[in-house]
């Protein structure tokens, strides 16, 4: 699972454990949306910018 934060970062979790395992740090401003295809992460943020994260299973 994914979650996006005002941190800047979106979290992936380990959703057995109920933690977080990874961090995506790209975003100036908070995550506002996100999507998510395939293997693939797409954010949007305050920072008006979209990013794309290519997800493989840890």
């Amino acid at each position: 699972m994914f979650s996006g934060s005002s941190d800047y970062s979106v979290q992936v979790w380990d959703l057995e454990n109920m933690l977080p395992i990874q961090a995506l740090k790209r975003h100036e401003k908070a995550v506002q949306s996100m999507a998510v295809w395939y293997d693939a992460v797409f954010t949007g943020s305050e920072d008006e910018e979209i990013k794309v994260f290519k997800y493989f299973k840890l």
